[in-house]
């Protein structure tokens, strides 16, 4: 069976949760599977790191245009050499595919705050996610909330619904020494709280940066914020947020964090505060718990699926709620070691890939 993958996403330098997902799936998908026949479609050269690393049964094929890849290029490589089956990763079925086509859907980040997309970009949204539930023949959600959240927006069918969640596994490690890390970023081992992601409002940094006034308040000059992302939706309110406070000199920005320096920002930090309102994972838990560092994190969308009992939780609208959360992960970190990892054991992209590569095989 020749399975085609849309790998556009593996393409992309700078990988968030999309991103990672794809290019990770692939790759074990490449390490479990060598009886099908794959062909992975990009608009560009694929990282030299991941391609040569797969085995003789996967090929590439670079189709190359500048816009509307997904709904031009790549439906017209379905209409001149269709594959018997297309995974889309990532959200959006190309108009002409075949008829056994599964789609990767993370999450409706666009139905609670639509205010952050442009008119097209929220129509586009809308529109592939209709699109997919109608045309494709099987759904891959990443966690059962955003099953729910499909079925509560779209009247999806859940029988063509199959939660698999994403995987976990070591990300690589910083290969700077620990003096250099401290030195480039101006840190400590365990002096500061860490914050990864978009810096975007409904990331909920505003609160963060509040909350973190009201510790400082309270505690005095103790530990720094981290805020490691690039500037999204709503950034020009964060940066006066952050100007306003009489800690500013604290919070450090450090801009897009890659993988390789992922670990050392985790493993040195006091604890991981990801007060976000809406996530369809939640990827950065488990990387926090991977190094050791207690999470505090909102009861909120697919966050307690993935966290468990293994996180201090908050009310994400409550800077108090926020830093209080912040001083208990503090006092409770070497109790919520056991639990970090328990729960971490529940994920890892070999299963991820087993139970995706079940999707993908097993047509009547």
């Amino acid at each position: 069976m020749l399975i085609g993958i849309d790998a556009s996403r593996i393409a992309k330098r700078e990988r968030t949760g999309t991103e990672e997902y794809s290019y990770q799936l692939v790759k074990h998908l490449a390490e479990i599977d060598q009886k099908n026949d794959y062909v992975l479609y990009s608009s560009k050269k694929l990282p030299e790191e991941f391609s040569k690393g797969l085995p003789k049964n996967f090929k590439t094929n670079i189709i190359p245009l500048p816009k509307l890849w997904s709904q031009v290029r790549l439906s017209l490589e379905m209409l001149l050499r269709p594959p018997d089956v297309l995974f889309v990763p990532a959200h959006v079925l190309p108009l002409i595919h075949v008829k056994k086509s599964v789609v990767t859907i993370h999450g409706l980040e666009y139905e609670y705050f639509p205010e952050a997309y442009s008119g097209f970009a929220l129509w586009y949204l809308r529109f592939s996610t209709k699109f997919a539930l109608k045309y494709a023949k099987r759904i891959i959600a990443v966690s059962k909330n955003t099953k729910n959240d499909l079925i509560k927006f779209y009247r999806a069918d859940p029988r063509k619904i199959r939660v698999i969640y994403h995987g976990f596994g070591n990300f690589g490690f910083d290969p700077m020494s620990d003096e250099e890390f401290f030195s480039k970023f101006d840190l400590k081992k365990g002096k500061y709280f860490l914050y990864l992601g978009r810096l975007e409002k409904r990331k909920n940094i505003i609160n963060l940066i509040k909350a973190y006034n009201l510790f400082r308040n309270k505690f005095g000059n103790y530990l720094k914020l981290v805020l490691g992302g690039n500037a999204g939706y709503g950034y020009e309110e964060i940066k006066d947020e952050i100007g306003k406070s009489k800690y500013r000199r604290d919070i450090v920005e450090t801009g897009f964090i890659s993988n390789s320096q992922k670990n050392s920002f985790f493993k040195n930090a006091a604890v991981f505060v990801y007060p976000t309102f809406y996530e369809g994972f939640g990827l950065p838990i488990l990387e926090s718990f991977f190094a050791e560092t207690p999470v505090v994190c909102g009861r909120v969308a697919s966050l307690p699926e993935i966290a468990s009992d293994a996180a201090i939780y908050i009310v994400p609208e409550s800077e108090i709620s926020i830093a209080k959360g912040m001083m208990r992960a503090i006092s409770l970190r070497e109790k919520l070691l056991q639990p970090m990892k328990m729960q971490l054991k529940k994920f890892s992209w070999k299963k991820s890939a087993e139970e995706t590569l079940d999707c993908l095989e097993g047509w009547n």
